[in-house]
């Protein structure tokens, strides 16, 4: 937790609101792996790192929702009965509001104040970060008695609302994780099995591409998702008991071949492969197999680069330049794609000199100055006393 950030902010709350009445930090997340898997069904590894959102909230007096974005030093009065979504960081608090009020809670006005140190734009969830804590003070405001299930599938409403139409993966990372476990999240059944990391000696780290992404402004990621259903409607029509891609055959994947193009197959074998790693990556981690994970990630990458096609050629290329350095075990683009953070575990006697040394490369290559992210695993939302 940055304890200097968050008495930054509550300073300024308090500085505009009066006293807090709810204080909360809403972690980022990194997705170990199984991307593009959470919203087929499937299955994903993901955990919160220590990298938050502070929300401090309060009753309000007035007759609108005051609402103070702590790192954009920018405000918004939002009416309480508001149906409309506005753009950037407001779009996401709107709609919060918005989809409480369908599920039935009209809430009265109130003072939020709200900043944090998860890089946008980096795929580390800082909107769900986001989505998720506006909803858990909220509910803890108005003694909504909210369940974490509940919250998630609200949050996952708004990010819908919003026009990212993703999974639940960020949602139970950002409130479910346990310190020191991933999360190895069912997406259909949405049964959750923490496993230890046991890995000794390395680390998981980020290196940001600077190359931001915004999957809410782009169709191209809701086009994967409109592929991925058209293929599972294919299968459901030979095989109606079929409910997911995750669970398909080997046969049921080659007789696709035959239904879909090129580019479309390929995108469906990366998913079929991708799930499979979910369960590998999970053993390895109980295993301590650092070797085996790393080579994982460097077959995701391939695979959502080559098959289904959300990478970037910055992004290619510094996850190659981190795989070509000494006591690196694995890199590859994490999150939605077009844009966005790498995920590199490596050796911890060597871990920052490959950092430094990849960043230099990458710069050398793209004239893109690259940032290292060093993080640590961390619990779900917390209230903060």
């Amino acid at each position: 937790m940055n304890t200097q950030l968050y008495s930054a902010i509550r300073a300024k709350f308090m500085s505009q609101f009066g006293s807090p009445e709810v204080s909360l930090k809403s972690p980022g997340r990194i997705n170990i792996i199984g991307e593009h898997t959470d919203y087929g069904l499937g299955y994903v590894l993901p955990t919160a790192i220590d990298r938050y959102t502070y929300f401090i909230v309060a009753k309000s007096e007035g007759t609108q929702h005051n609402i103070y974005a702590y790192n954009l030093n920018e405000g918004v009065e939002l009416d309480i009965h508001n149906t409309t979504l506005t753009k950037g960081w407001k779009k996401y608090i709107e709609a919060v509001f918005i989809i409480l009020n369908r599920a039935g809670y009209s809430l009265p006005p109130c003072n939020i104040v709200f900043g944090g140190d998860i890089p946008l734009g980096a795929g580390m969830s800082s909107s769900t970060a986001m989505s998720c804590g506006c909803i858990y003070a909220l509910s803890e405001l108005h003694q909504l008695q909210l369940s974490r299930e509940q919250i998630a599938l609200l949050g996952q409403q708004a990010e819908h609302l919003v026009g990212a139409k993703g999974g639940l993966m960020d949602q139970y990372a950002i409130l479910f994780s346990e310190k020191g476990n991933a999360i190895k999240l069912d997406c259909l059944s949405l049964t959750k099995t923490m496993i230890p990391i046991q890995l000794k000696g390395v680390s998981f780290s980020l290196i940001n591409s600077n190359m931001p992404h915004d999957l809410s402004s782009s169709d191209a990621y809701n086009n994967r998702r409109r592929v991925c259903e058209q293929a599972l409607k294919l299968l459901q029509a030979e095989d109606p008991l079929l409910e997911r891609l995750s669970d398909m055959t080997a046969m049921q994947l080659d007789w696709l071949q035959s239904q879909l193009s090129k580019s479309d197959f390929s995108k469906i074998e990366f998913v079929y492969h991708e799930n499979n790693r979910v369960h590998q990556v999970a053993e390895y981690l109980l295993l301590g197999d650092s070797k085996a994970i790393g080579a994982c990630l460097k077959a995701t990458h391939h695979g959502l680069s080559q098959q289904y096609q959300v990478s970037l050629p910055e992004l290619d290329i510094l996850v190659d330049l981190a795989n070509n350095q000494e006591g690196i075990y694995g890199a590859r683009m994490m999150g939605g794609g077009f844009g966005g953070s790498v995920l590199i575990l490596g050796d911890n006697k060597t871990l920052q000199s490959a950092l430094r040394e990849t960043l230099v490369q990458y710069y050398n290559l793209t004239k893109v100055h690259g940032e290292i992210i060093n993080v640590k695993l961390s619990n779900g939302i917390e209230l903060i006393p």
